[in-house]
């Protein structure tokens, strides 16, 4: 399961896109982005 792609996380992202500006995709670094195994 890749937490960066949940429906949580993208709400999240949203939501601080929206009030503060800041994409935090950028400041997360999924560490499984290369090798995912568990899809």
């Amino acid at each position: 399961m890749n937490l960066y792609q949940t429906k949580l996380f993208t709400t999240l992202q949203k939501q601080y896109k929206n009030q503060f500006g800041v994409d935090i995709s950028q400041f997360v670094k999924p560490t499984n982005s290369l090798i995912n195994f568990a899809q």
